[in-house]
């Protein structure tokens, strides 16, 4: 098996144990006796006197999950740049 060959088996598992992470995460998950339509009234009626924020949806993203949306547009990014950096990096190498 030479280098090429071993990098595309071990990205084939990388992928199916992601695979099977998300599954499993989305059979077993539940709500978890979270109660969305109080927590919906609760952002409507609210999210005015908690963010100063007029749009509720902007309440939610900038004030109610600010911490999810700034790692997920890191994760976004860095996604990118590894992207960008092994397609540069394999068109070297030819």
């Amino acid at each position: 098996m030479n280098n090429d060959q071993k990098r595309r088996l071990v990205l084939l598992i990388i992928c199916v144990v992601i695979a099977v992470l998300v599954a499993g995460l989305y059979i077993f998950s539940g709500t978890a006796g979270l109660d969305t339509a109080e927590a919906k009234n609760y952002i409507t009626e609210n999210h005015t006197a908690d963010t100063s924020a007029e749009n509720a949806v902007t309440a939610v993203y900038l004030n109610y999950r600010y911490w999810d949306t700034l790692f997920e547009s890191l994760i976004l990014l860095v996604s990118v740049l590894a992207v960008i950096s092994l397609s540069w990096s394999s068109s070297k190498h030819e």
